[in-house]
């Protein structure tokens, strides 16, 4: 689940440590765009379009350590359950770890900023003099809630390489390929 929903939402929560004046050390939510690698090469890293003049930018300045949450709430699949965001059921991943500002030298660079740029096509527009760059999420935890009864701490080795049987709630995974199957016959 964890990596399914890194590979196909749109955006992420981002928490960081506040630096603003009013609540230094607090936590400070913002939203990011994100993508994991073009469409048909998903690689479960988390690439974000940043810029330090964001007040999340300006907060992973002073410490990277970062968390972001997805969730299939984004979608219409909770809804159709009519489950509540909050639902257990209504999967998230919640992935910690550390911020990392990828060198322009780095084919990395380019590999994360062309898949940013083909899923948020608009972020090619965004003005230069803002100074955007690629960052990353050098990922140390991964925390996968699908279901009731608590939330699985996914090792990063298996989210990269997940078995979706031990970690993932199988009938979310039931119910996506019916509804696949029930599209295609459409």
């Amino acid at each position: 689940m964890g990596f399914y929903l890194v590979k196909t939402k749109d955006w992420v929560s981002v928490a960081t440590i506040s630096t603003l004046s009013t609540t230094p050390g607090y936590p400070f939510v913002t939203l990011k765009s994100l993508s994991d690698g073009p469409e048909n090469n998903g690689t479960g890293v988390p690439y974000l379009y940043m810029t330090d003049l964001d007040l999340s930018g300006k907060d992973l300045l002073k410490n990277n350590k970062v968390t972001i949450m997805s969730s299939l709430a984004e979608t219409d699949y909770c809804r159709s359950k009519t489950w509540d965001p909050q639902d257990p059921r209504c999967g998230k991943v919640i992935i910690s770890g550390k911020y990392v500002k990828i060198p322009k030298s780095s084919p990395e660079y380019d590999f994360g900023k062309n898949a940013l740029f083909e899923k948020h096509p608009s972020m090619r527009y965004w003005p230069s003099e803002h100074g955007f760059y690629v960052a990353k999420i050098d990922i140390e935890q991964v925390v996968v809630l699908d279901h009731f009864g608590g939330a699985a701490f996914v090792p990063a080795d298996k989210y990269f390489h997940p078995d979706a049987m031990q970690y993932l709630n199988p009938f979310f995974f039931y119910e996506v390929s019916l509804i696949t199957l029930d599209d295609a016959h459409d």
